[in-house]
């Protein structure tokens, strides 16, 4: 069997392919992962970025190695609601925010990482929709960064993100995948109890989402082998 590398550029969320290949839970691919806490679209292409992963991005593709695929996992409304505290600093409209950060995640993608890693595929992989309650913002640093966004607002501007995405790396004859709708109830359109941490935590339940993160890598892995 020739296993496949694939190298992953994300926020904390990709932690998720950290763990799969920590547990060996997928044989025929190593998974190289770059996962900065924080990090955004918008700040994707951002040497000023609060997180710094545009320079560790840089970083990572000159130790990676030689890979087969890049995915990127990065958004721009999650707990901390990202697109509503940068469009209030630029003082312009949420949606024109979200537009923005498209636009500069996808420059990401080709620009730096794809021609940074010899020109390899780029699939781009819609950020989970918020999963942390109104409840759960009542408390700490949550409580100042919910910009006062009931849970169904931040699902509509991810889905607004996710939307966006698709129409942009269309455009480009690139791909765009995402688990959110088997992750979702069909009636409140909000991510199933089944899915969420107990504690409150942001990041989904890595053992109930990881099989169908690698469902939907199949096709790409089997495109590498051919």
């Amino acid at each position: 069997m020739v296993r496949k590398t694939i190298a992953v550029f994300g926020d904390s969320h990709a932690r998720l392919f950290q763990w799969i290949q920590d547990r060996g839970l997928c044989p025929e691919i190593i998974f190289r992962v770059l996962s900065v806490p924080g990090a955004t679209a918008y700040g994707s292409t951002s040497l000023r970025s609060r997180s710094g992963f545009l320079l560790a991005a840089e970083e990572f593709i000159q130790s990676v190695g030689l890979v087969d695929l890049a995915l990127i996992m990065l958004g721009e409304v999650d707990c901390s609601i990202a697109a509503n505290e940068t469009a209030r600093e630029r003082s312009v409209l949420v949606g024109g925010q979200i537009r923005d950060a498209v636009e500069r995640l996808v420059d990401f993608g080709y620009r730096i990482a794809s021609a940074g890693l010899c020109g390899v595929p780029v699939v781009f992989l819609c950020p989970m929709l918020p999963c942390v309650k109104d409840k759960d913002l009542e408390k700490g640093i949550q409580k100042r960064r919910s910009a006062g966004l009931s849970l169904e607002e931040r699902t509509a501007n991810c889905r607004t993100f996710e939307e966006l995405l698709r129409i942009k790396v269309s455009d480009r004859g690139g791909k765009v995948e995402s688990i959110n709708d088997v992750l979702c109830d069909p009636k409140t359109q909000m991510i199933k109890t089944g899915f969420l941490q107990t504690n409150g935590n942001h990041h989904l339940r890595h053992r109930n989402i990881y099989g169908y993160w690698l469902a939907k890598l199949e096709k790409y892995t089997e495109e590498a082998t051919a």
